[in-house]
C-alpha cells in the first residue's frame, strides 16, 4: 500500500497547477482558494512552484473543486477574504476597534492586525484613527497662514501630538515647513520694501536705507533672507541705484535750459 506522503505523479501534478493557476492570479485570490479548499496558502504556493504534494491533498483539493461534499453535511468555512471584509465593515459601522473586538470576541491588538493585513492586501484602506485627520493641503495651507505648528493644531483642533503624527503619515518635513516661513517672510520683506519705494519716490540706495530705523531693520531682514541686498535687487530686477554723487554729476552735464 502507498504512502500517503508519497508525491503526486506528474500529471495529476499538472492537472492541478493548471487548474489552481486559473483560480489564483494575486495575493487575494491565494487567501481565498485556501480557505474554499481547506488548505493552507504555503501549500497552494507549493503546488504552483510546481513541488510534490502528498495524495491526500492532491485528492482533497480535487474534491472541493469538483465541489464534491463529504457524507456529514457541514458549514460552509467562510474566506479569509469575507472575514477581513466583515470586520472592515464592522469597524466602519462601530467606529473603535475595541467596540468590535467585544461584539466578534477577539482581543483589540487582533482586530488592528487583521484590518492593517486587510489593509495591506488591497481589501481596503485602513487608517487608524489618529491619522483620520485634515488633508496634507490643508494642514500646508493652515500653516502659511498661521507659520506656526501651534496656530495649525489651534486651527483643526487637534494636539501638538496628534499634529507631529499627521506630519509624518502626510511626509510633511521640517524643511518643507521652513521653505514655507522662508517664502513668507519674503514676501513681507518684499511688501515693506514697496513701501519704502513709495515713500522715496525711488528705489532707495543701501546707504539710504541704512539711514532711517525702520528701513535698517528691512535690510536686515533682506539680508538674512537673500544674502545681501545685491541678490535681493537682482532677484527682483531691481536696476542698481545710483549715488547720490553720480546724480549730481548726471545733473551738470544736462543744466537746465
Amino acid at each position: 500500500m502507498s504512502s500517503t506522503l508519497a508525491p503526486v505523479p506528474i500529471r495529476s501534478g499538472l492537472r492541478l497547477f493548471f487548474q489552481l493557476r486559473k483560480m489564483i492570479t494575486n495575493h487575494i485570490d491565494l487567501l481565498d482558494a485556501s480557505s474554499k479548499l481547506g488548505v493552507t496558502p504555503s501549500t497552494l504556493r507549493k503546488i504552483l512552484a510546481g513541488g510534490p504534494i502528498s495524495r491526500f491533498i492532491q485528492r482533497k483539493i480535487g474534491c472541493a473543486l469538483e465541489g464534491r461534499e463529504r457524507a456529514a453535511p457541514i458549514r460552509r468555512r467562510r474566506s479569509r477574504v469575507e472575514r477581513f471584509l466583515e470586520i472592515y465593515h464592522l469597524y466602519q459601522e462601530r467606529g473603535t476597534l475595541q467596540r468590535v473586538a467585544d461584539e466578534i470576541g477577539l482581543s483589540r491588538e487582533r482586530v488592528r492586525q487583521i484590518l492593517v493585513k486587510g489593509s495591506e492586501f488591497g481589501l481596503f484602506e485602513y487608517k487608524p484613527s489618529w491619522e483620520a485627520g485634515p488633508p496634507r493641503e490643508k494642514i500646508l495651507a493652515d500653516y502659511r497662514r498661521r507659520l506656526t505648528l501651534k496656530g495649525v493644531a489651534q486651527e483643526n483642533r487637534m494636539s501638538l501630538c496628534r499634529l507631529h503624527r499627521l506630519l509624518k503619515v502626510h511626509r510633511i518635513t521640517p524643511s518643507a515647513l521652513k521653505e514655507i516661513r522662508i517664502s513668507a517672510k519674503k514676501a513681507t520683506c518684499i511688501e515693506r520694501y514697496d513701501a519704502v519705494v513709495v515713500g522715496f519716490g525711488h528705489h532707495p540706495t543701501t546707504t539710504e536705507l541704512q539711514q532711517i530705523p525702520t528701513t535698517r531693520s528691512l535690510t536686515t531682514q533682506i539680508r538674512r533672507l537673500w544674502g545681501s541686498i545685491d541678490l535681493f535687487r537682482r532677484e527682483r530686477g531691481i536696476p542698481q541705484p545710483k549715488l547720490r554723487f553720480q546724480k549730481i554729476e548726471e545733473e551738470k552735464s544736462f543744466p537746465p535750459v
